[in-house]
């Protein structure tokens, strides 16, 4: 019964890291652009070796932040 439970609360703790991390990183997508690679995550993208906060209001990407923030919080709690 308590090694289920160890285990359980080991990969709680993993999916935690492991959504923050997923949360801060700039590689959610990878491309090619104008012969340069260039990548981005949530909160800003990388032309090169420049990175830039992202301004743009696009709900898609607001609602992602929105639900990230969430589920961290929730698996912190």
């Amino acid at each position: 019964m308590y090694s289920f439970m160890g285990g359980g609360l080991f990969c709680a703790w993993v999916g935690t890291i492991l959504l923050v991390v997923a949360m801060a990183t700039d590689h959610w997508m990878q491309y090619r652009l104008s012969g340069s690679f260039a990548h981005q995550g949530l909160w800003r993208y990388c032309l090169g070796n420049k990175c830039y906060l992202q301004t743009d209001s696009i709900a898609y990407w607001n609602a992602t932040r929105a639900f990230m923030i969430l589920s961290a919080l929730c698996a912190i709690s």
